[in-house]
């Protein structure tokens, strides 16, 4: 009898085991499919009348940096609404507002008609690992069975994994990772680790090209359904999209990889034989990612797809990337959408569909540049600007440097200041001046050059000042920190105080030179604080667009989208096919129809003219034509008739081989030039670096006029 009741009390509690077990994974899966957050909706009174964004956002009583909440007026609608900072703007009348640009123009409306969305996550559900991304009920089944030894385990896993790894063993490799994110489900290394192994590693075990293929597939998988698991990791998303972009467009096999992903458009049928999507399917891209469409995609428009999800997660969640700088992270949308028409164009294809897609590389390397980057201390900068807040940032750093060698030259005694040092500062006024020059001059002739030198840059500062601060706009102070609006405005105040101003008693002694001299300083205080807030702006902004090769990347979209550039690189196809397949008379019409058209294409873009990918493109066809000129047994070309002939030679020219001798003399050049560029101002840096490079040149051609000719 008592063994029956034990019996039964022992089934009972395995019953009721069970029970709690399922109980937790209920409501772990239903606390997935709850919202992450929350949506207020506020509606404006029906006096508001709304015509632009700006006025929206005061209506409402709030300001935006894109579409996230950085301010809230007490006495809004916003406030009352319990709108507060660090909230998102989602939506406008239903339309989603775009995470960088913010909620975009309106047309005229009354406040009645104008309905925000505001999203606030949930501190708290984000905390709950349930919300962190699809839950699988084995992994939780797992996590309640050993407790607080999850991360034990998941350690001697990972040392297992990273052993396995060094061994190539591929197969006992793949089932501790299924072991480790079964336990570690949001352990992201795990997910990047493995990925990378099976695209990267484990692909080149194999020498068909199908084989290469199916385990890149399964990295791209693995990568997706890390993906999903994590929906906090912008990383993730965008190592789905480097999978696409690198290994199967740049891989040595490319060409043949991209093939097979373009016919990878067919239902598959898994190991227990039921039918799965189709890895490519069909879709097209939008802002937000990937959408149903009509046709399958290149590897390169699935990477900007996925590229486009990393970004818009950091956006959604404020976050910098972990494992790279911001800049390159964001580059990537814009880099795949060239590297996609690019590869079209290398196929034949030449329709308004490749001038279309240039267009939104060009859009994407804008929308790339116009986001806002942080440098240091909450300081941010964009990576393009208009040409007006360009040179209004450029001319402020000339006030600075202008105003700063004032100063500097009327407190110094000319003959005792470094003869180098000098030359530089009389540059600013005589550009000719040589350091022959100053050292014929004599202590009188010094005096009367230092008096004639300050009036000089004097005048140059009131010449250009006047205009330049009356012309000074607002987007260019909306750029800059905030005390740039003060320094500026007393820039003006004290500029304005010395429009009758004697120049010609700065270098004077006495009081009337000191008085002079006192409201130059009052006038140089505020000058060269805007300019030093002008050339940090310039100096971060020139910094992240040289890290990604930005301007040359905008322009050569923009030089693409142009027609002619379409025609001619469709002539140069023509001309290549019509080159191998014997027909050397068209072939030449093609390349000079092609050349003729290239040259004005690259009168109008400078900046990709100068760029050796540009070079190596044209050098590619010029040798091209000149062979197919030779193969008609026509005369050779003269050199100034070989068309880009200078252009080309700088490629082919070879590099003269430095002597030991000679690199220790630039090295010690160096050396100098780098002690006495210390403390001058950014302009006399840039000349005394060109003399520099000047001086390397001569002893280069020195160098190569004593070397003995070969016998």
């Amino acid at each position: 009898m008592r063994s029956t009741f034990s019996r039964k009390l022992f089934y009972m509690g395995i019953a009721l085991g069970i029970f709690v077990i399922v109980y937790f994974l209920r409501i772990q899966i239903d606390s997935v499919r709850n919202s992450r957050g929350s949506i207020t909706t506020i509606r404006l009174p029906a006096e508001a009348n709304i015509s632009t964004s700006g006025q929206l956002n005061q209506e409402l009583g709030i300001q935006l940096t894109g579409n996230r909440v950085v301010s809230v007026r007490r006495d809004s609608p916003a406030f009352n609404a319990k709108i507060r900072t660090g909230d998102l703007m989602t939506a406008i009348n239903g339309e989603g507002v775009h995470p960088q640009r913010g909620p975009g123009s309106l047309a005229n409306l009354k406040g009645n008609q104008v309905r925000a969305e505001f999203f606030r996550y949930d501190p708290r559900r984000l905390l709950s690992e349930a919300t962190l991304g699809d839950v699988d009920p084995t992994s939780s089944t797992m996590v309640l069975v050993l407790g607080g030894l999850r991360g034990v385990a998941s350690n001697l896993l990972w040392s297992q994994a990273l052993e396995m790894h060094k061994q190539h063993d591929w197969t006992n490799l793949e089932v501790v990772v299924k072991s480790i994110v079964k336990l570690e489900p949001h352990f992201i290394s795990i997910w990047t680790f493995q990925g990378w192994n099976l695209a990267y590693n484990v692909s080149v075990e194999w020498d068909q090209v199908e084989d290469k293929y199916y385990w890149i597939k399964q990295g791209i998988k693995f990568l997706r359904q890390g993906s999903e698991v994590n929906e906090h990791s912008p990383e993730l998303r965008w190592d789905v999209g480097w999978t696409y972009f690198h290994k199967v467009g740049k891989a040595d096999e490319g060409a043949l990889l991209r093939d097979i992903y373009l016919k990878d458009d067919k239902p598959e049928i898994d190991a227990q034989g039921r039918e799965q999507p189709p890895f490519n399917p069909d879709e097209i891209l939008t802002r937000d990612g990937l959408t149903q469409g009509s046709s399958a995609m290149d590897n390169y428009e699935s990477g900007l797809g996925w590229f486009q999800k990393a970004v818009n997660k950091l956006d959604q969640l404020n976050v910098q990337p972990k494992r790279m700088g911001e800049v390159a992270f964001r580059s990537y949308p814009a880099h795949s959408q060239t590297n996609s028409v690019q590869t079209k164009e290398e196929g034949g294809l030449f329709t308004d569909q490749i001038r279309v897609g240039w267009l939104d590389a060009l859009r994407l390397w804008t929308e790339f540049a116009d986001h806002s980057y942080p440098y240091a201390d909450g300081k941010e900068t964009k990576l393009d600007y208009s040409q007006e807040i360009f040179g209004d940032l450029y001319r402020a750093v000339t006030l600075m440097t202008r105003v700063q060698a004032l100063r500097a030259n009327l407190t110094n005694d000319w003959d005792k200041l470094d003869k180098y040092e000098l030359v530089e500062y009389l540059r600013l006024v005589w550009p000719d001046h040589t350091l022959n020059d100053l050292e014929q001059m004599n202590t009188e002739d010094r005096a009367k050059r230092k008096v004639e030198w300050a009036t000089n840059v004097w005048g140059m500062i009131a010449r250009d000042t006047s205009s330049f601060l009356a012309d000074f706009g607002q987007p260019t102070i909306d750029i800059l920190p905030s005390g740039a609006a003060g320094a500026l405005l007393e820039t003006k105040a004290t500029f304005d105080k010395m429009k009758s101003f004697d120049a010609s008693l700065l270098a004077n002694a006495g009081s009337e030179g000191d008085q002079a001299r006192k409201q130059v300083s009052e006038f140089v205080t505020p000058a060269e604080k805007l300019g030093a807030f002008a050339h940090e702006e310039l100096y971060w902004c020139d910094r992240y667009s040289t890290m990604i090769n930005f301007k040359y990347w905008k322009d050569r979209a923009a030089a693409e989208s142009e027609t002619e550039t379409i025609t001619a690189r469709r002539n140069f196809f023509t001309g290549m096919e019509q080159f191998r397949n014997g027909d050397p008379k068209n072939a030449m019409t093609s390349f000079e129809q092609g050349l003729e058209l290239w040259q004005k294409v690259l009168d109008k873009f400078e900046r990709v003219k100068d760029d050796d990918i540009t070079r190596e493109d044209t050098n590619k066809i010029v040798r091209a034509y000149l062979e197919v000129r030779d193969q008609l047994d026509l005369p050779a070309l003269a050199q100034d008739k070989i068309p880009f002939f200078n252009y080309t030679q700088q490629l082919n020219a070879p590099a003269m081989p430095i002597q030991p001798e000679l690199m220790m003399e630039m090295q010690k050049m160096q050396r100098e030039f780098s002690e006495e560029a210390k403390g001058l101002s950014p302009e006399m840096q840039q000349k005394k670096k060109q003399e520099l490079m000047e001086k390397f040149e001569a002893l280069k051609k020195q160098a190569e006029q004593s070397k003995p000719e070969p016998k």
